[in-house]
């Protein structure tokens, strides 16, 4: 759909944005563009609201959980859109059984709510994951839990989810790496956070993944680091691989360089005009 395709472009903005340094004056643009993202999205949303319809066929069907997802990305300030979030949590929760929440709309809420509350539903949504049996579901959890807006309980998904030196922890190892990319996607401070964790964490991670197949390893690399996009990463990233080698990863390595690099050379051209572009977007 168009929206799908505006999805794309939005959600690769704001990306960008988020990885500008925080002690950079163009910082502020993410927040604005968030916000211009917030009202583009505002009334297409309104048209097709968050309950299914009778009459929305596939193509309806996608198109809200396209909206969804993007007011779920920029539009947790708005009060009314974190209070239908958190009636959809609420009722869902009442009755995890029941339809009160579909599906494909879980993923956003639980964002939402994880975003704009605090630990109450963090341990609420990690609870709800030991009642999980479908794989489908609880990877829902562990692409959404990272979403909390608590540092410290961002770095708590982290020790979670890292297995230990013999490969065993509170998940399977194939399923390790997706509550990493919840908190590096999260934010600036997020991805910062999965990076550092990765480092400091290194040797019990290469130990855990000695036997396993070098994709899991490759995952893990890539959710930790992927949303950088300034030179100065890609040099430390490169340079942390050098001093501590994984021959197996190496290919893998290089192009998440080479992706940083051109996601810095396109940031590049964007930052001289930082204070045109804040005025458009404030427009």
């Amino acid at each position: 759909t168009v929206w799908e395709a505006v999805a794309t472009v939005l959600v690769g903005l704001d990306k960008l944005f988020v990885a500008i340094p925080a002690d950079h004056p163009a910082a502020a643009l993410q927040p604005a563009f968030a916000a211009f993202a917030a009202k583009m999205v505002a009334p297409a949303a309104a048209k097709v609201g968050w309950e299914e319809s009778a009459d929305d066929g596939h193509l309806g069907k996608l198109l809200r959980t396209t909206l969804v997802s993007l007011q779920g990305r920029f539009s947790g300030s708005d009060p009314a859109v974190a209070a239908k979030a958190r009636s959809m949590w609420d009722a869902y929760f009442e009755d995890p059984s029941g339809d009160a929440l579909p599906s494909d709309l879980k993923l956003s809420v639980y964002k939402l709510v994880l975003k704009t509350g605090g630990e109450a539903e963090f341990e609420q949504l990690m609870g709800h994951l030991d009642t999980l049996e479908a794989n489908a579901e609880r990877k829902l959890i562990f692409n959404s839990i990272g979403a909390t807006g608590d540092v410290a309980l961002k770095r708590r998904v982290l020790e979670w989810c890292y297995p230990d030196e013999k490969g065993g922890g509170n998940l399977k190892l194939q399923d390790f790496f997706y509550p990493i990319g919840s908190v590096s996607q999260s934010s600036g401070e997020g991805l910062s956070l999965a990076w550092s964790y990765y480092k400091e964490n290194f040797s019990t991670l290469k130990a855990a993944l000695a036997k396993a197949s070098p994709s899991l390893m490759d995952a893990a690399i890539v959710y930790s680091v992927a949303g950088f996009a300034t030179d100065e990463a890609a040099g430390e990233i490169e340079e942390f691989f050098k001093t501590n080698p994984l021959p197996q990863s190496a290919r893998k390595i290089a192009q998440t360089v080479e992706g940083v690099r051109t996601s810095a050379a396109f940031l590049g051209r964007i930052l001289p005009e930082y204070e045109k572009i804040a005025v458009i977007l404030s427009e």
